[in-house]
């Protein structure tokens, strides 16, 4: 199985993380023992990946560096953060007198500038800086881990003109030719006035993001969270693809991702419940609970909590998403573990919700039994921003487990809570053989096998793209990777210049003329001991046959006929 790694560090919600989401973004830009924190993280990870054969490629997600959480600060922190990130001494490219245009506020110094609100007029120029900013890291990353790449932002950002939208395809190019990851939501392009979209519709929009990230770069496309369905309340205004339309829509999608990307991957494989305790299941020990009369309980490698006579149990929960005063009425937390008595007494557990001001704004009582784990539910708790938890067990010895808070279960996963599959998984699953090879790779393939082997970018007759790929099998002893084209010897003038890549790593480059061409180029040393190589063959220029030949009606874009490749 192939492997792709996200890349995390900037935005953390373990136990123990500290500095915070925010701030740790601004040491990123502004501290230099953070800076070198982040690329000997880079540098350890790159080390450990490149062991192994089957590691693809891992990217860093632009969500991580959510500079634009700052628009939403005081004036304080934003006029602090404008000087620790860069924005000041960025602006410096226009005139203080536009900058203070923009802002509709008089500026005599770059100092004094702060990032702009969400809803002023200048928002764009600090989205300008935020892609400059992503754009500047992945060039730095990517010298410490050359096999890494980024997920940009695919949409666009709304301004305080509700026809003008700012959008962020300056990054799109930003990996340096190598793979650039997306996402897809059905809401992207789309009316976001609650409103149910046919397959059609989303399936129009889908090809339109991908030729849009297409005409900035050529890059590999993979589309890392294909999000065709979403529940999230806080966006109910975004536009849904009809449920009787799922199955339809994978349908319709699946030529265009086959087409267009190296692949996709679903943000989840089942429904999730959103868990706010920090290490419910104490396999990280007791990191993030505060215990009193409570040890940790092992069984068979599986962690639990023996919670004794008296023992208390405790975590401060911080929920940072914003939840609009409408739904406070309406939405609830849910809180949700097991339980069990060590010796087959009844126990009770007295359970407590008691906010920052230190009122408590939930109670409840519940018994546990028996010997065997029973499931604990406490609902219709009202939502809070900052707490604490607190579990007293007043009876016999109990061990607690997979302790849970949410307030809504995330549904896009193919499968429900409870394992089920959704009406669309067979869609899903259909999807999944589309991109799975129909064999497995050969070392060498003659026209025949190429045919067979149905490459990226390769038509049946063997006319290529700009750009083809797939995969060759390694042998011991096999040193070279040749390639063997065509083009008519009618095509004269024809010229184009072909690139190799294997893994990512680019093994030279060549020119090709009309007539056969055999191109040979040499395996590096890592190349050479892996049993399988992800290849990518891409031309300078695209040419139509009529363009040589006046009585072709074949009106394709096409490079070059592919006659023959692999390791030899």
């Amino acid at each position: 199985m192939k492997v792709i790694l996200r890349v995390g560090y900037a935005h953390e919600v373990g136990v123990d993380s500290t500095p915070d989401h925010n701030h740790r973004i601004l040491q990123i830009a502004s501290d230099k023992a953070v800076q070198n924190a982040w690329f000997d993280y880079l540098g350890r990870i790159n080390e450990i990946s490149s062991r192994y054969d089957n590691f693809l490629f891992a990217f860093l997600s632009w969500e991580d560096f959510f500079l634009i959480d700052f628009a939403h600060k005081s004036i304080a922190v934003r006029t602090y953060a404008a000087s620790v990130t860069g924005y000041q001494e960025y602006l410096k490219k226009y005139t203080l007198g536009d900058i203070s245009s923009k802002y509709g506020t008089d500026f005599s110094n770059y100092s004094k500038i702060p990032i702009p609100q969400y809803t002023s007029p200048a928002i764009h120029l600090y989205h300008e800086f935020w892609d400059q900013y992503l754009t500047t890291l992945m060039a730095k990353s990517q010298k410490i881990f050359p096999n890494l790449s980024m997920e940009v932002r695919a949409d666009c950002d709304p301004t305080n003109d509700s026809s003008l939208y700012v959008c962020h395809g300056e990054t799109f190019d930003s990996t340096g030719g190598k793979r650039v990851v997306i996402y897809y939501t059905p809401a992207l392009g789309a009316e976001n006035c609650g409103d149910l979209s046919s397959s059609d519709d989303a399936a129009f929009r889908l090809q339109y993001l991908v030729e849009r990230v297409r005409s900035k770069t050529k890059s590999l496309i993979f589309l890392d969270q294909f999000n065709f369905i979403d529940n999230t309340p806080e966006f109910k205004k975004n536009t849904r693809i009809a449920p009787e339309e799922l199955s339809a829509f994978i349908d319709k999608a699946q030529p265009i991702l086959k087409k267009e990307t190296i692949g996709y991957a679903l943000w989840a494989m089942q429904d999730v419940k959103g868990n706010l305790f920090k290490n419910g299941s104490f396999e990280r020990e007791l990191l993030g609970w505060s215990v009193q009369n409570a040890t940790l309980n092992v069984e068979e490698d599986v962690s639990s909590l023996r919670l004794n006579h008296h023992g208390k149990l405790r975590q401060h929960i911080k929920f940072g998403v914003y939840v609009p005063p409408e739904f406070k009425n309406i939405l609830f937390f849910t809180l949700n573990f097991k339980a069990k008595s060590v010796d087959g007494r009844p126990s009770t557990l007295n359970i407590q919700i008691i906010d920052r001001d230190g009122v408590a704004i939930h109670e409840a009582h519940v018994a546990v039994e028996t010997e065997k784990y029973e499931r604990i539910t406490v609902e219709k708790i009202p939502l809070f921003v900052d707490g604490v938890i607190h579990i007293d067990n007043k009876g016999s010895d109990l061990i607690v487990d997979e302790f849970e808070l949410y307030y809504r279960i995330q549904e896009n996963g193919i499968y429900d809570i409870h394992g089920n599959p959704k009406e669309f998984c067979d869609s899903v699953l259909k999807l999944n053989k589309s991109f799975s090879p129909k064999q497995g790779a050969l070392c060498y393939y003659d026209k025949e096998s190429i045919k067979k082997a149905r490459f990226k970018g390769v038509s049946e007759d063997g006319w290529c793209t700009d750009y083809i790929s797939g995969y060759v099998r390694q042998t011991y002893g096999k040193r070279q990777f040749v390639l063997e084209c065509y083009l008519p010897e009618s095509w004269k003038g024809y010229g184009n210049r072909v690139s190799v890549k294997l893994d990512g790593v680019s093994i030279g480059a060549s020119k090709i003329i009309e007539g056969y061409n055999k191109l040979q180029f040499h395996l590096t040393s890592d190349q050479l001991k892996k049993k399988e190589l992800f290849f990518e063959i891409s031309t300078d220029k695209l040419f139509e046959p009529s363009q040589f030949d006046n009585g072709s009606q074949d009106q394709r874009k096409v490079s070059f006929v592919l006659v023959g490749l692999g390791v030899i």
